[in-house]
C-alpha cells in the first residue's frame, strides 16, 4: 500500500493513507465508514461537515506519518486537527476532496496483481 501525498506547494507535501487502521478509527468516530463519507458529500444543499473532514484527514495523515516514521526511523510529529484545518484551508476543499478520493481508492481496492500473487503463493503451499 502506498502513501499518497497532498501538495501544498513545491516544497511542502503531506502524506495521507486510507488503510484498515484509518477505516477502523473512522468507524469508531462515526459509526461506519459510509456515514463518514456521507458527511463529506452532503445532499440537498446541506453544508459539508467540517469536523468530519478535519477528523478523517487527521486520522489518515497521522497514520501515514506513523508508517513513514516506522519505515525510516524518523520522528516526524503527529498533526493536530487544528494544523490539519490550516492545511485544508491552504490547499482548498476541492483539491482535498480529490486527494481523499484517490487515497480511499488506493487504500480499499486490491489490484489484480496482488490477488494473483497471493494465488500463486497459495499454490506453492
Amino acid at each position: 500500500m502506498k502513501n499518497n501525498y497532498i501538495f501544498l506547494d513545491h516544497e511542502n507535501k503531506y502524506p495521507i493513507i486510507f488503510n484498515l487502521n484509518v477505516m477502523e478509527e473512522i468507524q469508531d468516530a462515526f459509526g461506519s465508514f459510509d456515514k463518514w463519507a456521507e458527511k463529506l458529500k452532503p445532499e440537498d444543499d446541506a453544508e459539508l461537515d467540517i469536523k468530519a473532514l478535519k477528523l478523517g484527514m487527521t486520522i489518515a495523515m497521522n497514520e501515514a506519518i506513523d508508517m513513514i516514521n516506522e519505515e525510516t526511523g524518523s520522528k516526524t510529529p503527529m498533526l493536530t486537527e487544528k494544523q490539519v484545518g490550516r492545511i485544508i484551508t491552504s490547499i482548498g476543499l476541492e483539491k482535498i476532496g480529490m486527494s481523499i478520493g484517490e487515497a480511499v481508492q488506493d487504500g480499499t481496492g486490491a489490484s489484480e496483481t496482488s490477488t494473483q500473487e497471493i494465488s500463486e503463493e497459495e499454490k506453492k503451499e
